[in-house]
């Protein structure tokens, strides 16, 4: 094959694939929460969410009817960023929760719903506290 056609041909699917991301890029234009410093950067500080911290606490103390301590008294070294998943927009990340004089890890996702973003809490196997998941949202 000539030089000619195979620079046609990189450069076809150099500017699909850009065309891709960008369409892409603009599906998720939106920040995942109000917090959010940039739209499409995920870190650490969107586990250690404070709006998303307290609908956690007070979820939970409604679904266990009893004082709980979250993240070690929202001790920012005690939440995790575990993993990101671009393509569904979601932060999987985790932290401790003491109540019942139990404290276990547990692992809740943040991903968007609508226009607003949602919460999946729980589901661990072998989870005392939450063997089922939990699914929260913001009140807006």
């Amino acid at each position: 094959m000539p030089k000619a056609q195979i620079q046609a041909m990189k450069t076809a699917i150099l500017t699909t694939l850009i065309s891709i991301m960008l369409s892409i890029n603009a599906a998720f234009s939106a920040p995942l929460l109000p917090s959010q410093d940039e739209a499409n950067v995920f870190t650490v500080k969107i586990c250690q969410d404070r709006e998303v911290l307290s609908i956690i606490a007070s979820s939970v103390e409604a679904i266990l009817k009893t004082k709980v301590v979250i993240a070690n008294g929202m001790q920012a070294d005690d939440i995790h960023l575990d993993a990101v998943f671009v393509d569904q927009h979601a932060v999987y990340c985790s932290m401790t929760i003491a109540a019942k004089n139990v404290v276990e890890a547990v692992r809740f996702i943040i991903g968007p719903k609508d226009d607003s973003y949602l919460i999946v809490f729980g589901g661990n196997k072998g989870s005392r506290l939450f063997p089922k998941e939990v699914t929260m949202k913001p009140a807006r």
